[in-house]
């Protein structure tokens, strides 16, 4: 790939570390990247919103106009899903047109092609405004800073419990700043 000018970064939370994959995602956050392909990765996620979850970092990477590229291993394809390897691994066993909606929650333009969803990144006020009305919040730092203060909160993190006044917001601002390299705020994890 390099031959053609094409750099691949791999962001693999089983099978790279901690510290690679923090690396791969704060270099490719807020609109860096020309395309991203998310290979046989949506079929081994038990957890629905976690696929919501790299749809965003999908989004969140592409540059506008970038190009998304998604395929599954069905395995069975009957949509019931299953735990593999003893318990160690999960299949969805689901077909690549059982995520088609799903992309298109993030990616209105998400089409099936040749046993590939295809989609490309379009910035426009409708979609800034269809994403706002899923519940998502997406943008700088300063951004989620903003949301944090219209919850009522100072944005500022101390550090000694006692003269905090909002003890449970310390894990939550902490699980927050984690999430700062996305861009992404997951409104089940909101302040």
């Amino acid at each position: 790939m390099q031959t053609i000018g094409v750099t691949n970064y791999v962001y693999d939370p089983f099978n790279r570390s901690e510290t690679h994959n923090r690396s791969i995602a704060n270099s490719l956050a807020n609109s860096k990247t020309d395309s991203v392909t998310i290979h046989n990765v949506f079929n081994v996620i038990e957890e629905t919103k976690n696929i919501d979850k790299l749809l965003l970092q999908a989004h969140n990477a592409l540059k506008n106009k970038g190009k998304l590229f998604i395929s599954v291993y069905p395995k069975d394809g009957t949509g019931v899903g299953a735990e593999t390897m003893q318990g160690k691994s999960y299949q969805r066993n689901e077909k690549i047109g059982q995520y088609l909606e799903r992309v298109r929650k993030i990616f209105p333009n998400a089409k099936l092609y040749n046993g590939m969803i295809t989609a490309t990144k379009e910035l426009s006020n409708s979609k800034l405004k269809m994403l706002e009305e899923n519940g998502f919040v997406i943008g700088e730092f300063e951004n989620i800073t903003k949301l944090i203060q219209s919850k009522g909160y100072d944005g500022i993190v101390y550090l000694n419990e006692g003269e905090y006044k909002h003890k449970s917001i310390y894990k939550k601002a902490v699980a927050m700043m984690a999430n700062r390299a996305t861009g992404v705020i997951d409104p089940s994890q909101e302040l």
